[in-house]
């Protein structure tokens, strides 16, 4: 049996005569001060860590709503029940709910005790006075933990910065897909159906093949109909449709193509995928979503996602038989296939899609809206550096890494100047398009808790070696 001591420690450093480059005391002796080299690399500032992200002082005093005693035997039902009952308070202002005070003596522990909800201090008399003596197999001694886990929000977007040096505070952000949405057209007439370029697939969700303006629909009731893939939505609908106009004015075969949907009810987001591409080569898609039956779609709208946005109207006039509207985008294929998103304000669907391959015609997008800021100032982000294997290979760790999510930094955004994103936090590690494409994402982890405290006491614990 070994048992084992955990003592926390500081020790302060004056300043040298005289100081290192990279960094020094100012001239007051009060601050550091940091230094560049060429690529813009600095040691990294950690002074980020401490409590409140630093520089703001540790409540000196919690209001004790528990106190325990040691009871001469295994104490981790009592200490447990004492954290339980102030869990179960309300927070003040800051967050705090209050304390479990350990009085002097040695706690006898046979489990691990557990905090899982936000404010509450555990603490003791002191460290050479409050003892937890841990004699269970377990080598979780205290557990911290909230529910859930993070969870991404929106898209993620690449960093388009060649190099963004250890230590930066900002960098610029490229669009999270490389599609670029025309402007919303209402639906008209069987000319709306692009023509352009060579066609690669066109799909339509009625269930039957379709051709409008010479343009074959391979009619299907999928999620998944071949070169398509959408995840997100998987119901299917086939009676989007009105015998009022203007909808009923189009030609039966335009309103056949449009009468039927990949759909799912609330505002999921979709994803779609189109497959069968050819990097380097230069495609269009044209999206279509359609619903004239009036009542409650009146009015509904969806949002495609891609280095812009463009939102369709379902119905157009917000009426009965109003028709819906269709956008054309625009992409260079990186690979054999690209992807974008969408969502609805009510519910999610796709009536038709189609893709052409536009190299030779050098077709761009009609009116195309501009790019949104990624980003505001208050989001909370995840920046990854991700582990290639480029990047393996040129360290010489081929034999013992694979390529992984590598290194992910939370940070909360505190500027947006067009693309270019500053954060409150130094990055601790350089993103180098050499090696990776960093990527940034918005986060939200509602579970996660926060002003949790353990001070004051001494932790020991035995086990098997």
């Amino acid at each position: 049996m070994k048992s084992l001591l955990f003592l926390f420690c500081l020790a302060a450093i004056p300043a040298a005569a005289q100081q290192p480059t990279w960094v020094h005391f100012d001239p007051t002796g009060a601050f550091l001060v940091y230094s560049n080299d060429a690529m813009g690399n600095r040691i990294p500032d950690f002074s980020y860590a401490g409590y409140e992200g630093g520089g703001v002082a540790i409540p000196a005093s919690i209001v004790v709503q528990q106190t325990v005693s040691p009871g001469g035997g295994d104490d981790t039902a009592s200490i447990q029940n004492a954290i339980n009952a102030v869990e179960a308070l309300s927070p003040d202002g800051n967050g705090i709910r209050g304390a479990v005070l350990l009085n002097s003596g040695t706690f006898q522990l046979a489990g691990t005790l557990d905090i899982t909800n936000g404010g509450v201090v555990l603490e003791g008399m002191g460290t050479n006075q409050t003892i937890l003596h841990f004699t269970g197999n377990s080598r979780l001694c205290v557990s911290v933990f909230g529910s859930g886990n993070r969870s991404t929000v929106g898209a993620t977007y690449n960093i388009v910065d060649n190099y963004v040096p250890l230590g930066a505070t900002s960098f610029h952000v490229g669009g999270s897909s490389s599609i670029v949405w025309g402007t919303n057209t209402t639906v008209t007439a069987d000319s709306d159906i692009f023509t352009n370029g060579t066609l690669l697939y066109a799909y339509n969700w009625s269930g039957t093949n379709q051709t409008v303006n010479g343009i074959a629909f391979t009619g299907t009731t999928s999620a998944n109909p071949g070169n398509v893939a959408i995840t997100g939505i998987g119901s299917y609908y086939g009676n989007y449709t009105s015998s009022q106009p203007p909808f009923s004015s189009l030609s039966q075969a335009y309103q056949n193509l449009l009468r039927g949907a990949e759909y799912n009810s609330g505002t999921a987001t979709a994803t779609l995928t189109m497959n069968g591409l050819t990097a380097g080569r230069v495609y269009a898609v044209q999206f279509w979503v359609s619903d004239p039956r009036g009542g409650g779609t009146i009015g509904r709208t969806e949002t495609l996602s891609g280095s812009n946005v463009v939102v369709l109207a379902y119905n157009v006039p917000a009426a009965t038989g109003g028709v819906g509207q269709y956008s054309i985008g625009v992409f260079t294929a990186t690979g054999s296939s690209q992807s974008f998103s969408f969502v609805g304000s009510a519910s999610t669907q796709i009536n038709a899609l189609l893709v052409s391959d536009v190299t030779a015609t050098g077709y761009q997008p009609v009116n195309p809206p501009p790019p949104p800021p990624p980003f505001s100032v208050g989001d909370t982000i995840v920046i990854q550096r991700p582990v290639t294997q480029p990047w393996i290979d040129a360290i010489g760790m081929s034999n013992y890494w694979s390529p992984n999510a590598g290194l992910q930094f939370e940070r909360t955004v505190t500027a947006v100047n067009g693309n270019q994103i500053g954060i409150d936090i130094p990055l601790c590690n350089p993103i180098e398009q050499e090696w990776c494409t960093g990527l940034v994402y918005q986060y939200t982890f509602p579970g996660r808790i926060s002003q949790v405290g353990l001070r004051n006491f001494q932790i020991s614990a035995d086990f098997d070696d």
